[in-house]
């Protein structure tokens, strides 16, 4: 699924960036599952090789708040970038997120 929305950030800027699960953990007979694995992938449609990058600070999974997350760090003025969560549960069920985030200089 692709949630069409804008996040900005400066290219010296380094940001957190996530996503939240709880939705889709929840289940219809009131049990939930939790995140297992987490993997993020930034593609850029005008960069090869996308300059924004997850930093040292890395990527992790918040349980308490059925959250993943990853810290961004550096990117093109003016350049939008694709960032997809690939998510798999307790239950096996594997779920995809992308949004956008363009890299400007305010």
């Amino acid at each position: 699924m692709t949630e069409y929305y804008e996040k900005t950030k400066h290219p010296d800027s380094e940001i957190d960036y996530g996503r939240i699960w709880a939705e889709f953990l929840q289940h219809k007979d009131g049990t939930k599952a939790t995140v297992v694995t987490s993997t993020w992938v930034i593609t850029s449609k005008t960069e090869a090789i996308p300059l924004l990058t997850i930093s040292a600070k890395g990527e992790g999974i918040l349980q308490s708040i059925d959250a993943t997350y990853l810290w961004l760090i550096g990117g093109t003025d003016g350049v939008k970038y694709e960032i997809e969560n690939t998510m798999i549960d307790s239950l096996d069920r594997t779920e995809v997120k992308t949004g956008t985030l363009l890299v400007k200089v305010k």
